[in-house]
C-alpha cells in the first residue's frame, strides 16, 4: 500500500511539473502530459496495442500451461490424414486426373507390409500390401522411359540412355517427384515415416518405402486402367523430370573419345580429332593450353587448362555433351504431338 502511495505522488509531482512546463502549448493534450509523467516514474501504462494484448495472452497460456498442464491445440498433420484417409485418396485422385474402377487397388498401393490394420500386422493371406504392384510399375516404368528416349533422341549414345534412365529411376528423382504429388503422405505402414532412418532395427529406409509406394502407384494405374493410362503418367510426371536438369550432371562417359568417335565413324562423318588451337607461356610456372576437337574443317568444340591432357580431356567431354545436347533438343511427347497434328 506504501508502494502505490508512493507512486502515485511521483505521478501527481511528475504530472505537475509537464503540466507547468507544457502551459505554454496551448494545443498540447493533458492525458499525453499524464502518459508523459507515468513513463518518467516508471509505471507501465496499457495503450491497448496489438503487442501488449498478444503478450498478455502468450503469458496466458504460460501461466495455465504450468499450473493446469494445459497444451495449445496443435495441428497434427499425420493424424488428420489418418482420419481423414478416404478423402484425401478421393483429392489424391483428382488432383492427377484419374479414376479408379477399383479403388482398392489404390489403397493397396499405398500399403506397405508392415501396416497393421485394426491393430493385427497384415500378412500375404489376410492383407495384401503393395509389393507385387511395386514389381509391376518398376518394370513398366523402366520400359516405357528406355522406349522414350531412344525414339526421341535417337542420336544419343546407349550409354547416355543409360545414365538418363538410371537418373530418372533413382531415388533421389522418385522421392521428389513422390512429395511433390503428395503421395509420400497417403502411405500407411507402422512405424511413423518421418523418423523412419532412426529405426536402425529395421531393413529398409524411408527412400526404399517411397519409392516402392510410387512405383506400385503406377502399377495400380497399369493394372486398372491399362498400360496406356500408366504410360501417360510416366510420360507426364517422370519423364518431365529431366527439364531444366545439366546434362554435364547427368551424363557420365568413361572414356568421352572413344564414345564420339564411335558416333561419327557410325554416322559416316569423318574422325574427329584433337588439335592445339593456341597456348601461351609454355615455359612459365602457368602455362595455358587451349585445344579443340576437330571433324574435318569443322571445330565442334574447345577447352582450356593449365595442363594439355587436361584440356585435351575436357575438349572431348565438351565436344560429346554438345552432339548429345543437339541431339536433345526435339520436344516431350505432349509437345512432340502437338507440333505434329499442327503440321499435319
Amino acid at each position: 500500500m506504501n508502494m502505490a502511495t508512493t507512486v502515485m505522488k511521483e505521478v501527481v509531482v511528475c504530472s505537475t511539473l509537464l503540466r507547468q512546463c507544457c502551459s505554454q502549448w496551448k494545443g498540447f493534450p493533458q492525458m499525453n502530459v499524464l502518459n508523459s509523467a507515468s513513463v518518467i516514474s516508471g509505471v507501465r501504462f496499457f495503450r491497448g496495442s496489438n503487442r501488449d494484448k498478444r503478450r498478455r495472452e502468450r503469458n496466458l497460456r504460460l501461466k495455465l500451461k504450468e499450473r493446469e498442464g494445459i497444451q495449445p491445440l496443435v495441428f497434427d498433420k499425420k493424424k488428420f490424414f489418418r482420419r481423414n484417409f478416404e478423402r484425401e485418396l478421393f483429392a489424391f485422385k483428382n488432383r492427377l486426373g484419374l479414376t479408379f474402377q477399383d479403388d482398392n487397388t489404390l489403397r493397396t498401393a499405398l500399403t506397405h507390409e508392415s501396416y497393421k490394420h485394426n491393430g493385427r500386422k497384415g500378412s500375404v493371406h489376410t492383407q495384401e500390401n503393395n509389393g507385387k504392384l511395386s514389381l509391376i510399375g518398376v518394370t513398366a516404368s523402366s520400359l516405357y522411359i528406355v522406349d522414350h528416349l531412344c525414339n526421341t533422341y535417337p542420336s544419343l549414345p546407349c550409354l547416355g540412355v543409360r545414365c538418363l534412365h538410371d537418373f530418372l529411376m533413382g531415388r533421389s528423382t522418385i522421392v521428389k517427384l513422390s512429395k511433390l504429388i503428395a503421395l509420400a503422405d497417403l502411405i500407411r505402414m507402422e512405424h511413423d515415416l518421418d523418423e523412419l532412418n532412426k529405426e536402425k532395427h529395421l531393413d529398409y529406409r524411408q527412400e526404399d518405402v517411397i519409392c516402392d509406394a510410387f512405383f506400385a502407384f503406377i502399377g495400380a494405374i497399369y493394372i486398372d486402367q491399362g498400360p496406356a493410362e500408366a504410360r501417360r503418367f510416366v510420360d507426364d510426371f517422370v519423364i518431365t523430370q529431366l527439364q531444366g536438369e545439366e546434362l554435364h550432371k547427368i551424363l557420365h562417359f568413361p572414356s568421352a573419345e572413344i564414345v564420339l568417335t564411335n558416333i561419327f565413324i557410325t554416322g559416316g562423318k569423318e574422325k574427329p580429332v584433337a588439335r592445339v588451337i593456341q597456348e601461351s607461356g609454355v615455359k612459365t610456372n602457368f602455362p595455358i593450353y587451349v585445344v579443340g576437337v576437330f571433324s574435318g574443317e569443322q571445330m565442334i568444340s574447345e577447352a582450356s587448362s593449365y595442363n594439355l591432357l587436361t584440356a585435351t580431356h575436357e575438349a572431348w567431354k565438351a565436344a560429346l555433351m554438345k552432339y548429345c545436347q543437339e541431339g536433345m533438343l526435339m520436344p516431350f511427347p505432349k509437345e512432340r504431338k502437338s507440333v505434329q497434328n499442327v503440321s499435319c
